[in-house]
């Protein structure tokens, strides 16, 4: 059966690659290594270097073994030769990225060009039965272009749809004071329409303690928004976020227009933090910036991280509160500031801004523009400035340099303010920053310090100008009493130390009117040994008033392995003066395909509260995420319950998704259901066809590959890869044809009573191949008719032919004679100058 595998399929000769360049050679076959006892043998069309006849073909188009599109190639008949060659013209080679001012001026448009004769060096080959074609091209004969450039003729703005992301999360609490319950509901709405996207993004809440219940609905941003291909920018209309790459980052409606890194090749591009933790229980962990919660989620006891925080500018600490199963909270503030970057000669940034600012808490709104720009000027240098105002009387003007220098990057920039407030004196002052960054490889050290200094009273930051205003001009307050920044300093370092790792990383801070400074430190140092990772951390917070806290902590992880599944058995013992001695012990693990469930089990002691047990799990199904949590002590009991996913809306119905998404491809594949698509668990083209691919790289070339072992026996991919390069929030669709039709394994003899030849080519009532004969006569056909005549083509130009029909007892049923799941006929192949003969499933008929 090693033959007929081999043979089988269309195409599938070309296995080995059919070269179709000039100085391909024909390839010759020993039949004696393929002949049996009475077995005829036809492999001499093999022989061809290409058995492709000259004709129009889909082909997936490689330069230089990089993905450029799907489309139609024609390959034409060369005079004197025996191969089929792709032919192009002036158009297409240039849209590959062919500099065509150093073709021959006889390649006119419209001719047909080929590659090997009229680029020295260059080769086009194509492998049949991938319908893969490279094109081979020597560099020289390329435009030039920075590595990894995507052509912007490949960005996708996708197809008309409507999107939403979700994540629900409600938790619940009853204790010895009463019950309460929280919930919050994230959502992210779109609309893509041609090369636009709507967007609207807010979340609801609802509080209820006794009875008391509050809900709140929170407009976080709806704006519409579109590429600026040619400026390699985003252009932003209504209500959204400036960057606060330059100055601090405020809610404005009106509009705005900015770079767009993600344009550029990855070798020309120049942040959320990662948020890290403790939780003593099933905790809910909240986030928020400038007093909105961005981000909420509920954690397993232990040390957590969040690195999925979307992005929310530079400007603006995020607060973290961890809210522990019995109500207790402790918060935390992490840095938000912006890392310097130095820019590549010629490379351009920049950020404009022009509209209304967004607060509902303040009392008149103003008006803000504001415009940003940073140039790479030299390797070493990078220069940058800014300028904005408010109708308040604000202005403020920034200026500075980056340095990229063989003993690290520094920046320093220094900031002018003018602030009018109502009743006072024009406030005048300056605010001077620089910032270091270093990373040591041959030692594995990364350093990253920022220190701000507010050298004046009278420096106003534009969040400032603005509450401070509004503060005055409401009568609650005054200028004196008005708190404002004086100097910030901020360190992260990590040092490897083996294959430990230590890192420490702290922010203090000091205002005008305060004596004290705010302060947060944290230091640890992790590794692993004979497969158990450990870490001890210590961690120190500072409130500015007299409020001290000191933590330390001490955590072990141990891999487990039992079945086909992984589990972790993790153990923690943390001391605070103020909180006591902790100690946890949790085991997680994951279950069912694909690690479809994850689970946790885990029991919490705390000397200055009570010992809990808890249980945790989430689910990754088809189409949402779920997860729930129980707690429990003499104390209390807690309960959540969240879901998170996406859908999508499109011309072909609704699909669901069980992750939040940006840039989707939408899998079109019919008759396809339960393929899964490769390094996605859990992801499979649904009961109508479909699936989404979330995360996409916006453009970028992204590869889906399909998994058909889940197929059904009577339907098959041409091709089970597809690439695409989605704009940002592009919905792309990736059509993978399917051949559906009946799968029949039918063993032929001739006439005379021998098997069929090897390898004589099998066709269907239209000419279609549809198969190839393999070892002892065994045909292996897809997607024929449940009736009709095949001919065989043997040597010599002679040819028979086959009527059959199957059993209609057969038709949508699953096949009875095969357990392969597949039909099977027994037929006798005559000249087609002889009477008909007809075979039947599971039958062997004579002539009639």
């Amino acid at each position: 059966m090693i033959a007929t595998a081999l043979l089988s399929a269309p195409h599938a000769f070309a296995a080995t690659s059919d070269n179709v360049t000039a100085s391909s050679a024909p390839l010759m076959f020993n039949p004696a290594f393929l002949r049996g006892t009475g077995t005829a043998i036809d492999v001499s069309k093999f022989a061809r270097t290409s058995p492709l006849a000259a004709g129009t073909y889909r082909v997936d188009l490689y330069v230089n073994n990089l993905f450029v599109e799907r489309g139609d190639v024609a390959f034409t008949d060369v005079a004197g030769g025996d191969v089929a060659r792709p032919c192009f013209t002036r158009a297409m080679l240039d849209h590959y990225g062919v500099n065509v001012s150093t073709l021959s001026p006889a390649d006119q448009a419209d001719a047909c060009i080929d590659v090997a004769e009229a680029i020295k060096n260059a080769t086009a080959s194509y492998d049949s039965a991938t319908y893969r074609l490279d094109l081979s091209i020597p560099q020289v004969a390329l435009r030039q272009s920075a590595r990894g450039q995507v052509d912007p003729s490949r960005w996708d703005s996708g197809e008309t749809a409507l999107t939403l992301n979700y994540n629900a999360n409600t938790y619940h609490s009853t204790g010895e004071n009463g019950s309460s319950s929280q919930t919050y509901l994230g959502l992210e709405t779109g609309l893509n329409a041609g090369d636009w996207r709507l967007r609207n993004r807010g979340s609801m809440q609802w509080n209820h303690s006794g009875d008391t219940s509050t809900r709140t609905w929170t407009n976080l941003d709806t704006y519409a928004q579109r590429d600026i291909t040619g400026w390699r920018s985003q252009l932003t209309l209504g209500d959204s976020h400036t960057s606060g790459e330059y100055f601090d980052s405020v809610g404005v409606r009106g509009v705005q227009l900015s770079s767009d890194d993600r344009m550029l090749p990855d070798s020309l591009r120049g942040y959320a933090p990662v948020i890290r933790g403790t939780a003593n229980s099933n905790a809910r962990v909240t986030v928020r910036q400038n007093n909105q919660v961005i981000y909420e989620t509920t954690v397993a006891p232990g040390a957590f991280e969040i690195t999925d925080l979307n992005p929310t500018g530079y400007g603006g600490d995020l607060v973290v509160t961890v809210t522990e199963a019995d109500g207790s909270q402790q918060s935390y503030s992490v840095a938000n500031s912006a890392v310097p970057q130095s820019l590549r000669p010629g490379v351009t940034r920049y950020a404009v801004s022009a509209g209304q600012v967004r607060n509902d808490n303040l009392l008149q709104s103003p008006y803000l523009a504001q415009f940003g720009m940073q140039r790479g000027l030299t390797n070493l240098l990078t220069g940058y400035g800014a300028a904005g105002a408010t109708n308040q009387g604000y202005v403020t003007v920034m200026g500075g340099a980056a340095l990229n220098t063989s003993w690290g990057a520094v920046g320093f920039d220094v900031t002018g303010a003018s602030t009018q407030l109502p009743g006072t004196a024009t406030q005048r002052g300056l605010s001077m920053r620089t910032s270091y960054s270093k990373t040591v490889a041959d030692t594995g050290t990364t350093m990253g310090l920022a220190a701000y200094r507010y050298s004046t009273q009278g420096y106003f930051g534009l969040n400032d100008a603005i509450t401070a205003y509004d503060t005055i001009k409401r009568g609650s307050g005054t200028l004196d009493s008005y708190q404002r920044p004086r100097n910030r300093f901020e360190l992260n370092l990590n040092q490897s130390i083996g294959k430990g790792q230590i890192y420490v990383n702290g922010s203090v801070q000091n205002y005008w009117q305060q004596s004290g400074s705010n302060a947060n430190y944290q230091a640890g140092y992790s590794n692993t040994y004979h497969g158990v990772a450990y870490s001890v951390s210590a961690q120190r917070t500072d409130d500015g008033f007299g409020k001290k806290d000191n933590r330390v902590y001490l955590s072990m992880s141990l891999p487990l392995n039992f079945g086909t599944h992984s589990q972790t058995l993790y153990s923690s013992v943390g001391y605070g003066k103020d909180s006591g001695t902790t100690a946890q012990t949790s085991l997680s693990g994951t279950a069912l395909e694909n690690a479809a469930l994850s689970y946790g089990v885990n029991a919490n002691y705390n000397s200055t509260t009570t010992t809990s047990v808890g249980v945790n799990a989430q689910y990754a199904s088809a189409v949402t995420t779920l997860n729930g949590s129980v707690s429990h002590s003499s104390g209390y009991t807690q309960v959540s319950a969240g879901a998170t996913g996406g859908l999508v809306v499109h011309r072909g119905g609704v699909t669901l998704s069980p992750r939040n998404l940006d840039a989707v491809a939408l899998v079109h594949a019919p008759g396809a259901e339960g393929a899964q698509i490769n390094g996605l668990a859990g992801v499979q083209v649904d009961q109508f066809g479909y699936a989404l691919v979330p995360d996409l790289v916006p453009y970028r070339s992204n590869a889906v590959t399909l998994d058909p072992k889940n197929l059904t026996g009577d339907v098959e991919f041409k091709s089970t890869r597809g690439e695409v390069v989605p704009r940002a929030g592009a919905v792309s669709r990736i059509e993978f044809e399917t051949v559906s039709g009946r799968t029949v394994i039918i063993h032929t003899v001739l006439a005379d009573g021998r098997p069929a030849p090897f390898g004589a080519s099998v066709l269907d009532d239209s000419g279609a191949n549809v198969g190839v004969v393999g070892q002892g006569g065994t045909v292996f056909t897809r997607g024929i008719a449940d009736k009709g005549v095949l001919t065989l083509q043997l040597s010599e130009g002679k040819a028979c032919r086959i009527s059959y029909q199957l059993d209609p007892k057969q038709l949508g049923k699953a096949p009875q004679t095969a357990k392969s799941g597949f039909a099977t006929l027994e037929a006798r192949c005559v000249p087609q100058t002889e009477a008909t003969v007809v075979a039947t499933a599971g039958s062997f008929l004579t002539d009639r």
